[in-house]
């Protein structure tokens, strides 16, 4: 029985099956991939959000089969209604307001409270940023003071009658308080 002829000179034009080339399905597996890539973004460009709120309002309406209606008098012709005594009730389901072509749909609900998320997260952290620098200006200013009052303390502690002096003073001031 005769061979079948291989792949490579169906795709190459020879008959030596290591001249195929790899490039060729991998390029058009590129492009398939992002030919499906732009479908799915294209998809998702045309997903349209319903209304947020109140969806249209609907009304039920019941009506006699036999009574005079065009749409009753057309089925009698028709053949669709037979003329009977007994009353038939059909309910007919109406739309009868819609919601306004211009109200907020759920996908802007959505990304106008992102948006409000994003901006109080970042006066959040602008305000936790400055409580931040003013804590440690105050610490700053709490090491000098402290610093500068070790060193008064440490020269007065150096003059004993200055010392002497102001401890009779405390003990005076103590003794006259009542």
């Amino acid at each position: 029985p005769p061979q079948p002829e291989p792949l490579a000179s169906t795709v190459k034009g020879t008959s030596d099956a290591s001249a195929v080339s790899i490039e060729a399905p991998v390029k058009s597996e590129k492009r398939f991939r992002q030919s499906t890539r732009t479908a799915e973004k294209r998809k998702r460009q045309r997903t349209q959000s319903c209304p947020a709120g109140r969806g249209p309002d609907f009304d039920r309406f019941q009506f006699n089969l036999n009574g005079h209606s065009p749409l009753v008098a057309y089925g009698r012709v028709v053949g669709m209604t037979p003329d009977t005594e007994v009353a038939q009730l059909v309910q007919r389901t109406q739309i009868t307001k819609l919601p306004p072509l211009n109200a907020p749909t759920y996908k802007d609900v959505i990304s106008e409270s992102l948006h409000a998320v994003r901006s109080t997260k970042a006066s959040c952290e602008s305000l936790w940023k400055s409580i931040a620098e003013d804590r440690r200006k105050i610490h700053v200013r709490q090491a000098v003071e402290s610093v500068r009052d070790r060193k008064r303390g440490a020269k007065l502690l150096t003059q004993h009658k200055e010392v002497k002096r102001l401890s009779n003073l405390l003990t005076i001031d103590l003794i006259q308080a009542p």
